[in-house]
């Protein structure tokens, strides 16, 4: 009698792991990279952030980036919210590669950073759909 309850035990737990391996996602996680920025030109950072964003493509294609200002926010209004959605961490890796590789990406961060203050940046991975 033990070994079968043994040998029905295992069998469960041998269920419950492919439930759980099968529930995985096949692929990486989405990352999503959101930055809350403080800036003197809303419009001039705008046109900077798309410079670096069309060379960021070249080497992560599937990024996708979109900015967002606060209105209603009290001493907030003007802020704004870059959020940057990356296939997977691999992507950010590459990223920052470019950063340190690309002269005209160094010198198009230079000057973005020249005109703002990042007051919060942070990264949340996808969890499911």
């Amino acid at each position: 009698m033990n070994r079968l309850r043994l040998a029905l035990a295992l069998a469960a737990l041998g269920a419950v792991a492919a439930a759980a391996h099968a529930a995985e996602p096949a692929h990486p996680a989405a990352i999503l990279r959101v930055l809350v920025i403080d800036t003197y030109d809303p419009k001039a950072y705008r046109r900077e952030l798309d410079t670096l964003l069309k060379l960021e493509r070249t080497v992560v294609p599937e990024a996708t980036a979109r900015v967002w200002q606060a209105r209603y926010a009290g001493t907030e209004t003007g802020t704004l919210v870059v959020t940057a959605e990356l296939p997977d961490l691999a992507a950010l890796v590459k990223l920052e590669e470019l950063k340190r590789t690309n002269t005209e990406f160094a010198a198009s961060l230079k000057r973005i950073q020249a005109m703002r203050h990042v007051v919060s940046d942070s990264l949340y991975e996808e969890v499911g759909p």
